[in-house]
């Protein structure tokens, strides 16, 4: 097989992939033509009611013969045969089982001349026609409307204690259809998304306190919100956009936690979004551990700030008083004076920077012990 013949049958079955059942036959026997130049093909597909939907191309004799051979394929368990036929002149029928665990069967046939250069391989190319034919009927059996309010409603309930206090999504293509639902609201809200708010999603402008308050006008609610952000996703072999309201710091956190929640609503339905899921749950998993350990952190350093800022605060400031009547006071009580106050400032410092981690790095502190470099934690890391 050729390199053009190669790419051909590569478009081929990638095609077959997205062809609605309608026109599947039909771009099935248009490939195989293609690429095989049969005498005629015949495909068969016998749908989970019994109901039979068949298409063929080619000469009528040639056809009858492919039906001829049907009922003596049909007494094989194989996945492919191939049959030499003595009819005048030399010829040779293929043929391959479809079989999907969704309940469609059936069968591709084809009647190819004994000179065909392609006929020591014409049973594994039509195998690959059927695995694809299979793929392309358990996708459109898998995938189910998307019910986008509840997929907010579950998102809504999950994410409130990581800062989102709201969430609005729309289909890319139904744009006059939006839904809003707030914090553990039990409900949804539909509306109408004005055009003012499609458009910034488009514009993707700068956002300060003015413009998220601007965004809030037009969404259903009266709350007011610290942070906005949104972005693209994919359910269901569909695009949504999904607007995310509340306190919180990382968008990108929050994506990912919101694409590990539609991950239950959604099945993906081949190779390619098979590897592009697995991909995406890798990085999203990163993120998610990321957010979870900076969320222990800041929760110690509450604590932290709260048990020992009081007590230094009252240290500090008897040290400072005691520092303004220094000139009456020992040398080295001074010195010892100056040494808490120093020492004590440390300790206030290092408990704001642990409420200023974003990054949580590491270094060894004994040979099975790590510590967590504080220094390093709170300057964002910039990937190489």
């Amino acid at each position: 097989m050729n390199e053009n013949k190669i790419c051909n049958l590569i478009d081929s079955l990638q095609e077959l992939l997205y062809t609605p059942f309608g026109q599947l036959a039909d771009k099935a026997i248009e490939g195989i033509v293609t690429i095989c130049q049969p005498l005629a093909v015949k495909i068969k597909i016998i749908l989970p009611n019994k109901k039979i939907y068949q298409q063929s191309t080619g000469e009528k004799s040639q056809i009858e013969t492919l039906v001829n051979f049907e009922k003596k394929y049909n007494s094989l368990d194989a996945t492919s045969a191939t049959f030499n036929v003595n009819d005048g002149e030399r010829y040779i029928v293929a043929c391959a089982c479809i079989k999907s665990p969704c309940g469609y069967s059936g069968h591709i046939y084809i009647i190819i001349k004994h000179s065909n250069p392609l006929k020591h391989i014409i049973g594994q190319i039509l195998e690959l026609f059927a695995s694809n034919i299979i793929l392309a009927l358990s996708k459109q059996t898998l995938e189910k409307p998307i019910k986008l309010e509840k997929i907010l409603i579950k998102a809504a309930e999950e994410m409130i204690h990581i800062g989102v206090e709201g969430i609005m999504a729309f289909q890319y293509k139904d744009q006059k259809q939006a839904y809003w639902v707030e914090k553990r609201g039990k409900k949804h809200k539909k509306f109408i998304p004005t055009e003012q708010l499609l458009k910034i999603f488009t514009e993707e402008p700068a956002l300060n306190s003015k413009k998220i308050e601007e965004i809030c006008s037009y969404l259903p609610t009266s709350g007011e919100f610290e942070n906005i952000r949104w972005s693209e996703f994919k359910v269901g072999g569909k695009i949504i956009t999904a607007l995310f309201a509340g306190k919180f710091k990382s968008a990108e956190l929050i994506f990912s936690k919101f694409r590990s929640i539609i991950s239950d609503f959604d099945t993906p339905t081949n190779y390619d979004e098979i590897i592009e899921s697995f991909n995406q749950l890798k990085k999203d998993h990163k993120l998610i551990v990321k957010g979870e350990k900076i969320s222990s952190i800041l929760e110690t350093a509450v604590a932290i700030n709260h048990e020992v800022n009081n007590p230094l605060t009252a240290i500090l400031g008897n040290t400072q008083l005691l520092l303004l009547n220094k000139d009456n006071l020992p040398s080295d009580i001074v010195n010892k004076i100056i040494t808490i106050e120093k020492s004590a400032l440390r300790i206030r410092q290092v408990t704001q920077k642990l409420m200023s981690v974003v990054e949580p790095i590491t270094t060894s502190y004994t040979e099975s012990l790590e510590m967590l470099d504080i220094d390093k934690s709170t300057s964002p890391k910039i990937d190489e």
